[in-house]
C-alpha cells in the first residue's frame, strides 16, 4: 500500500482474489502481509487502504479468509 491518495488497482485485488480461491496458503499470506502492515504504518492513508482491501476481501473473497483474519486478531 502506497502513502498516495489513489485508490488501490482493482486489476490487483482481482489477482489476490483468484489467488486465494486457489489455495489455503494464499490467504494465510494475504492475512500474514495484511496484519503485519497494518501493525506498523504510522500512516492514516496506508491504514485506511489496509482496512478498504479488508473490507472488500471479506466480501468478495472465500469464507475461509473471513475465518483467518478473525483468528489473525485473537
Amino acid at each position: 500500500m502506497s502513502h498516495n491518495d489513489d485508490p488501490t488497482n482493482d486489476k490487483y485485488i482481482r489477482e489476490i482474489l483468484n489467488l486465494m480461491s486457489h489455495s489455503r496458503g494464499y490467504i494465510h499470506a494475504c492475512v500474514t502481509a495484511v496484519s503485519k502492515q497494518l501493525g506498523k504504518t504510522r500512516d492514516w492513508i496506508v491504514a485506511l487502504k489496509a482496512l478498504m482491501f479488508v473490507h472488500r476481501l471479506m466480501n468478495e473473497g472465500p469464507p475461509l479468509f473471513q475465518e483467518e483474519i478473525l483468528y489473525a486478531t485473537r
